[in-house]
C-alpha cells in the first residue's frame, strides 16, 4: 500500500521524529511512502537528506485553498491508497481538499491532550466522512478527543515509540561534567525540552532552586531552545542559580548526554505522551515527572519513576531529593522503566500497530 504523509509543521520536534520513525519502518516493510510537508521546513530538509519522495506546500493558514487544491492533485498523481495527516493545520487543509473532490481515505494522528473546541468547523472536520480513524498517542489524548466525535469507535490509541538502537553507543567526547568544569560524581539533574510555555521550564528552574538548597553540591542542565530562553535565564539569575544551572541549547548528542545525568526532571504542564522521558528510560536514568496529560501512562508512580502534580515545585523537589539520596530506589525504577519501554514504547511496535490500522481502513473494518 502507498501512504501519503501530511505535516504542516515548520520546526522539528517530537512529532516530526515520530513521523520519520514511522516512515522508516514502513519502508523497511516494503510499503511506498510519500511526504507532503511545509516548504522550507525541517521535515523538507530531512526528506532531502533521506532521499524520500516528497512535495511541499505553503500551508499559509487553515483556509489555504491553494494548498488544498495542490494536495488533491498530489494525492491523485501519486496514486496514494491512504492519506495520513499528522498536524492540526494539515488536517484542516486535508478537510478542504476533501470538499473539493475525492481523496483517499484519511487518518489523523493527534498528539495533544487538550480538548477540541466543539464549535464550528472543528465539529465538521473531526466528523468528516473521509476521516476514517483518529490515532491518539495516549489515553489522555483519546479522552480529550472523543467528546467531539459522533463515532466514538473511530479513535485508537497507539503509543509513540523510540529507536533503542540510538542509545548505549558511548561517545569519544569529553564527559559533560568535565565540559562544565564540575568534579566527577557531582549530582547533575537535567531536562530535555523545547523552551516553550507548555513545557513549563520555569518550574524546572524553581524546583532546581529548592533542590540546590537541600543539596548544595547539585548542578542542573537544560537541553533545548525556544522563545522563553531569555526569561528563563533571567529567572535563574534572580534565584541565584547562574553558576549552577546551565542552558546547553539544542543538542544533537542527546543519547550521549542523557546517561551522564543523575536524574531526569520533566516539568511539563501539557504533554500528549513525553518521548523525552522515553529517551531517559532508554539511558536508564531515573525520572521524576509531572502528571500532565499522558505522562502518568509512562511514568508510573513508584514503578517506572516518581510523579508529582503539575507546577508543584515542593513535591517535585522532594521526589528528586528522595531519589538522589536512595540508590536502591534509583536502580529499581531504572530497571522497571527500561522493561516497560522495551515492551510498549518502541518504534517497531508503533509502526506495526499503525500498519494494522491502515489495513483495517482499506478493508473497510476501520
Amino acid at each position: 500500500m502507498k501512504i501519503l504523509h501530511l505535516s504542516s509543521e515548520r520546526s522539528w520536534r517530537g512529532g516530526e521524529q515520530q513521523i520519520a520513525y514511522l516512515i522508516e519502518e514502513l519502508l523497511a516493510m516494503g510499503h511506498p511512502q510519500v511526504v507532503v510537508c511545509k516548504k522550507g521546513s525541517a521535515f523538507e530538509q530531512h526528506c532531502r537528506q533521506k532521499g524520500w519522495p516528497h512535495h511541499t506546500l505553503p500551508f499559509r493558514n487553515s483556509l489555504d485553498l491553494a494548498s488544498a487544491w495542490q494536495l488533491r492533485r498530489i494525492c491523485h498523481s501519486e496514486g496514494a491508497d491512504l492519506l495520513h495527516v499528522h498536524s492540526s493545520r494539515g488536517q484542516a487543509i486535508a478537510h478542504l481538499a476533501g470538499l473539493l473532490g475525492s481523496l483517499p481515505p484519511q487518518l489523523l494522528t493527534r498528539r495533544v491532550a487538550f480538548p477540541i473546541n466543539h464549535k464550528g468547523l472543528n465539529v465538521l472536520r473531526y466528523n468528516a466522512p473521509q476521516l476514517k480513524q483518529i490515532i491518539c498517542i495516549s489515553e489522555a489524548v483519546k479522552a480529550a478527543t472523543t467528546p467531539v466525535l459522533k463515532n466514538k469507535e473511530a479513535v485508537r490509541v497507539i503509543y509513540d515509540g523510540i529507536d533503542l538502537s540510538r542509545f548505549g553507543k558511548g561517545t569519544t567526547a569529553p564527559p559533560l561534567r568535565h565540559q562544565l568544569g564540575l568534579p566527577k560524581g557531582t549530582p547533575l539533574i537535567g531536562t530535555v525540552a523545547a523552551l516553550t510555555a507548555e513545557k513549563d521550564i520555569s518550574t524546572f528552574v524553581r524546583t532546581s532552586h529548592q533542590i540546590a538548597e537541600a543539596l548544595p553540591g547539585a548542578y542542573f542542565v537544560v537541553v533545548g531552545d525556544g522563545p522563553e530562553q531569555d526569561a528563563l535565564q533571567e529567572l535563574a539569575r534572580q534565584l541565584g542559580l547562574s553558576e549552577r544551572l546551565y542552558f546547553l541549547g539544542r543538542r544533537s548528542d542527546v543519547p550521549e548526554l542523557l546517561p551522564q545525568l543523575s536524574l531526569f526532571l520533566f516539568t511539563s504542564r501539557q504533554e500528549g505522551l513525553g518521548t523525552s522521558v522515553l529517551d531517559a528510560f532508554a539511558c536508564r536514568v531515573p525520572v521524576v515527572s509531572t502528571n500532565a496529560g499522558g505522562l502518568p501512562e509512562i511514568v508510573r508512580h513508584e514503578q517506572s519513576g516518581l510523579v508529582a502534580p503539575v507546577g508543584d515545585t515542593e513535591a517535585l523537589a522532594a521526589a528528586a531529593i528522595r531519589l538522589l539520596q536512595n540508590p536502591e530506589l534509583q536502580q529499581q525504577l531504572r530497571t522497571q522503566a527500561f522493561h516497560l519501554l522495551s515492551r510498549q514504547f518502541t518504534k517497531e511496535k508503533m509502526a506495526a500497530e499503525t500498519l494494522r490500522v491502515y489495513e483495517d481502513v482499506l478493508s473497510g473494518r476501520g
